[in-house]
């Protein structure tokens, strides 16, 4: 799609000096970008390389995002337009901004006025130039069903994006939700498939707020993301990557103070570039977990659980497990998530960074059954939720949860290895229902292992001695998944790209699992 300009067809001396102007530009371009990023820039998008996006849909509300590359570092003013037709034929917003260096050249517009549950159509204009035309969609307040995309973890390093091309081509989407890790930390050569040639850039490890910057730019050159971004609103929550592995409050397990500075300088440096480049609402200090309505059906609320949280203890046995004072959320974020699930929503879906409801190793740690990484770490603060989610009178809670590079679906309850409190034959116990999403790209359990290794182990999680209350479990493919939502059943389908390394090799859908309102014990639908 196009963002209309109007031109006289074969007006040879002007599309002259504009190729001149456009060579001209993309040469002096290493004065603004690295020369190793511009070497991936298509010419003919000019100066609009990283297309656009829209995300945090409200009833009366979008955010719409593009950034713009100037060929010297200058102050730049960019026009924008809404408009109800791909055509802009009948416009109902526009207006301009400046952007320059301080913000990366990124420019970001709220855009209000709108009407509920209404499609809409964006571009830009600047420096001569014009973006693609983006589509975006605002909070429906009395739809009959709603359908989410839900990805995390995509390494650029470890295949290629490919799974974001083929949720572009899901239809009737309301949004799509990024549950973290949308890039990754680590340097060219580490942690992905060096025969893939999609090294990092930079080629260090990100640091500075000018590292993450690059990275975030590098990461929005690939065709299959700004496919889906110019589709549909975005809704995204970091995760640990987009700062440094295992982020918590207190630093970062792939932090080094010594070499690499002060987490907080750090942490700084990352929200900076995460709050320029992606197009998620900036509140007061810069808090990101935040909750959206879509009328009296539904209540999507994602979390923060790796900035607001304590440092998890490495095993049960240790005394930091046994302090009830250790928090995931922190008490502002908790208060706040308790009240909103007390709101009369017919569904509420938490988007999660890590996995809710649990998964017992014991078959393969017997001296670490539980990922303290996971809510399991923090065992009282989950206690407490769970105490809240029995208390509920009208909404029905779905966990829809990142990070674990794997599908698992589970049934949320107080303990799923006591019979007396669960049953996993007949689900009798359950409180909740979680989906687990597979990565993108990011590595699962057969980069580590051989591939019948990984699914001996599959097997082995689904035994009732271990995980009664486990539904479906994949340790191999990398998608997404698509959750449909109407007053009578929740329906969360996988679906799986084939081949990480072929970009062409297409997908396919996996099982989908269904939840009845009323029932919170999941079913494989056959």
């Amino acid at each position: 799609m196009i963002f209309h300009k109007s031109q006289k067809a074969g007006a040879f001396p002007g599309f002259f000096f504009l190729t001149v102007w456009l060579l001209a530009g993309l040469r002096a371009q290493a004065q603004v970008d690295a020369p190793e990023l511009t070497n991936l820039y298509a010419l003919d998008k000019a100066p609009f390389y990283h297309g656009v996006a829209s995300g945090d849909p409200l009833h009366e509300r979008v955010i719409i995002w593009t950034r713009v590359t100037p060929p010297r570092h200058q102050q730049v003013q960019v026009q924008w337009k809404v408009a109800t037709d791909a055509a802009f034929k009948h416009i109902v917003q526009k207006g301009q901004v400046l952007t320059d260096s301080s913000r990366d050249y990124t420019v970001k517009v709220d855009i209000g006025g709108l009407r509920p549950g209404k499609t809409y159509y964006y571009g830009f204009e600047a420096l001569g130039g014009h973006s693609m035309t983006g589509r975006t969609k605002t909070a429906a307040k009395d739809a009959k069903e709603l359908r989410f995309g839900f990805v995390s973890c995509s390494n650029y390093q470890a295949g290629f994006f490919h799974a974001y091309g083929l949720l572009a081509e899901q239809e009737g989407l309301d949004a799509v939700v990024h549950l973290g890790d949308y890039i990754y930390e680590y340097p060219a050569k580490v942690y992905g498939d060096t025969t893939l040639h999609r090294f990092h850039i930079p080629r260090h490890e990100v640091v500075t707020v000018k590292d993450y910057r690059q990275r975030y730019n590098q990461y929005h050159l690939d065709s299959s993301l700004v496919k889906l971004r110019a589709k549909y609103p975005m809704i995204n929550i970091w995760d640990d990557h987009e700062i440094a592995n295992n982020a918590n409050r207190e630093g970062a397990a792939n932090h080094n103070p010594s070499e690499e500075g002060t987490y907080q300088q750090r942490k700084q440096s990352a929200k900076t570039a995460f709050f320029e480049w992606l197009p998620v609402r900036e509140q007061q200090g810069e808090r990101l977990y935040r909750a959206f309505n879509f009328g009296k059906l539904l209540q999507l609320v994602v979390l923060d659980e790796r900035l607001q949280r304590d440092r998890p203890p490495r095993n049960i046995d240790r005394p930091r497990y046994q302090d009830s004072t250790r928090t995931m959320l922190g008490q502002e974020q908790r208060d706040w998530l308790l009240n909103k699930l007390q709101q009369p929503y017919r569904w509420q879906v938490i988007g999660n960074q890590v996995v809710f409801g649990g998964v017992n190793i014991a078959f393969q740690k017997p001296e670490r059954p539980r990922y303290m990484d996971m809510w399991d770490g923090y065992p009282f603060e989950k206690q407490r939720i769970i105490r809240h989610l029995r208390k509920r009178v009208s909404s029905q809670v779905l966990f829809v949860t990142g990070d674990f590079h794997s599908s698992l679906a589970l049934d949320v309850t107080e303990d799923y290895l006591n019979p007396a409190s669960y049953n996993g034959e007949s689900g009798k116990g359950a409180i909740a229902s979680e989906w687990v999403v597979p990565s993108i790209t990011a590595a699962n359990y057969d980069y580590y292992m051989p591939m019948e290794q990984a699914r001996e182990i599959a097997r082995l999680h689904r035994l009732p001695q271990y995980n009664p209350h486990m539904r479906y479990i994949d340790l191999t493919k990398h998608g997404f998944v698509v959750l449909r939502i109407n007053r009578k059943e929740a329906v969360g389908q996988y679906f799986y790209v084939h081949d990480l390394a072929d970009p062409q090799a297409g997908g396919q859908a996996g099982p989908a699992l269904k939840v009845k309102h009323g029932e919170a014990h999941m079913q494989i639908i056959k």
